[in-house]
């Protein structure tokens, strides 16, 4: 049985997480944050909250894992680091859990996305201001900020049932992808962090200045755009990493590790990247976790 497989329940979204009735977040935390469309106890069952976490003891930071199209968190984070409908209720998931992790835990948090989620959470930040103030770090795996231009590839790629409004949207033209670059959407609102392959099959383009990952920084909140095969040129952790295999590429755990420790995103230059560039998979995993097995 697959690995990813033993560990199903994990999807679950009936889960039984403590009350939100003191948190005050729900209908809203902020006067200017968008309304809800789904019930509070929908949005809270939808949070993982692991029985070791025990940040009231140890006082590490939460971290929040979003994944992305098509794909359960467990099948994308549980070996590396750790849906199919319209991008919008995504949001609303990801800006609800923003806050409530926070005010459970009286801390900020980081959050880290795969693919299509960076939208989700880049959406989030624009239409629910309140959420800004409780995120340390976002860090985007093999995000799409700009969309997709080979939008039909991509539901090639994924199969005509995976092929959802939801891939539509990532379109580079899309109406959902317009709205949110526009009136300063393509701009970060957190520190933020942007790793990605320019060998990605998916996300088109991933090379130079008009690569579909990168995030500008007009608001001064912080942005470090991180190409595996620029940083590690002619050396291992630069080389075929596609989509997903930006996920176990030993640079993007590195860069993923100093903006979780430092203030602002992650820095290149804190980093050894003779040594960290020079393996496959980053310490701690395996063959296995690489598979998925």
């Amino acid at each position: 049985m697959p690995g990813w497989l033993r560990h199903i329940d994990l999807n679950s979204i009936h889960r039984n997480n403590p009350s939100s009735e003191n948190l005050s977040i729900y209908p809203y935390k902020a006067k200017n944050d968008a309304p809800y469309s789904i019930a509070e106890h929908t949005l809270r069952a939808a949070i993982h909250i692991p029985r070791s976490f025990s940040h009231k003891q140890d006082k590490k930071i939460p971290v929040l894992l979003v994944p992305g199209t098509a794909v359960p968190a467990v099948i994308v984070f549980y070996f590396n680091f750790g849906k199919l409908s319209r991008a919008l209720p995504e949001s609303e998931l990801v800006a609800y859990a923003l806050n409530y992790v926070s005010a459970l835990t009286s801390s900020k948090i980081a959050v880290i996305s795969w693919s299509q989620s960076a939208l989700d959470i880049q959406w989030a930040l624009k239409y629910w201001p309140s959420t800004r103030n409780v995120v340390s770090d976002f860090i985007a795996i093999s995000p799409d900020f700009h969309g997709i231009i080979l939008k039909w590839l991509a539901c090639l790629l994924l199969d005509k049932l995976a092929c959802t409004p939801s891939i539509w949207q990532q379109g580079w033209d899309a109406n959902f992808i317009q709205v949110l670059r526009s009136k300063g959407g393509d701009s970060a609102y957190v520190p933020t962090t942007t790793i990605y392959s320019s060998f990605d099959k998916v996300v088109r383009p991933l090379s130079g200045e008009n690569a579909s990952a990168r995030l500008l920084d007009h608001k001064g909140a912080g942005v470090s755009n991180n190409q595996l095969q620029t940083i590690c040129a002619n050396m291992t952790a630069g080389g075929l990493y596609t989509h997903e295999g930006v996920l176990y590429n030993p640079l993007a755990w590195a860069l993923t590790v100093d903006a979780l420790r430092h203030d602002g995103p992650g820095n290149i230059t804190r980093i050894d990247t003779q040594k960290v560039c020079e393996p496959v998979l980053p310490p701690y995993l395996e063959l296995a976790d690489m598979l998925g097995g």
